[in-house]
């Protein structure tokens, strides 16, 4: 059993008592021999009873010293554990603080190009629609087709189409009730942007966007041209608007019998006829 300090105390004391007791009897029973023979092994036998004590104590406080320096040892080594993750903590931090500046200011740059090519397909769409814009959209196309005259035109796109006019073609058919200024993204940029973004080609096909991008425009004046798209005024905007038989039976036709093409063309193509199938 492990004593306190203030047990060791009151031991000491009573033992010392004892001792007290001991040399008083002692004192007192000077003269007879006997008795200070018991006496004297008695003070002899607690004198050995207080050192063991004193050894005790001493051997318990020299334990106890050393669990505390064992406890503090072990203290100071997590301590310093703590210290080394707080300091690669700090290093990571510092890391992450760089990757947010950078992912910052790449979504910044990312944002201004964004608006730099919204203002681009702006500026294009209005100068585009300035130079197809003759003025005069009335709710009617001027020229007037027969029901023969009209399946004998389809029947010659459908028969004459090259890959790039089967591309042109459906942009038209794909802005059918639309504004005017819808013509470039929904007719185009819409479908090239999605075979793009399905490739995952490193290729540059901007070229290819412009010419594709020439092509419907071309193709919507040659068609309200020969009556098969018109415009008509709704809400002070002109809608285009194809004529029914050109939209059916040209698609039914480049679905049954597509053109061979590119790649890249061929999947603008499909993206378009996608559209048309929902």
């Amino acid at each position: 059993m492990k004593f306190s300090k203030r047990e060791w105390f009151f031991t000491i004391v009573i033992i010392s008592l004892i001792q007290g007791f001991i040399w008083y009897a002692a004192f007192v029973n000077a003269g007879n021999g006997s008795a200070l023979n018991f006496i004297s092994f008695a003070g002899t036998l607690v004198s050995i009873i207080l050192a063991i004590l004193a050894i005790g104590y001493t051997y318990g406080e020299s334990i106890s010293q050393k669990n505390q320096s064992d406890t503090v040892v072990n203290q100071i080594s997590t301590l310093n554990e703590v210290i080394g993750n707080i300091q690669d903590q700090s290093e990571n931090m510092n890391q992450i603080k760089d990757i947010s500046r950078s992912l910052t200011a790449f979504s910044k740059a990312v944002e201004n190009k964004f608006d730099d090519t919204q203002k681009e397909v702006e500026t294009i769409s209005s100068a585009l629609a300035r130079l197809t814009s003759n003025g005069r959209h009335k709710n009617t196309t001027s020229v007037k087709l027969t029901y023969t005259q009209k399946e004998t035109l389809i029947e010659s796109l459908i028969d004459t189409r090259q890959p790039i006019s089967e591309v042109a073609i459906l942009g038209v058919i794909l802005t059918d009730g639309l504004k005017q200024y819808d013509l470039l993204y929904e007719g185009v940029v819409k479908y090239t942007d999605a075979a793009s973004k399905e490739l995952l080609e490193n290729k540059d096909h901007d070229s290819t966007n412009s010419v594709l991008i020439g092509a419907v425009f071309s193709t919507s004046c040659l068609l309200e041209s020969i009556g098969l798209v018109s415009y008509a005024k709704e809400d002070d905007k002109s809608h285009l608007r194809v004529e029914p038989e050109l939209k059916t039976k040209f698609v039914e036709a480049v679905k049954a019998n597509p053109k061979d093409a590119g790649v890249y063309y061929s999947k603008v193509r499909d993206k378009m006829l996608e559209a048309l199938s929902t």
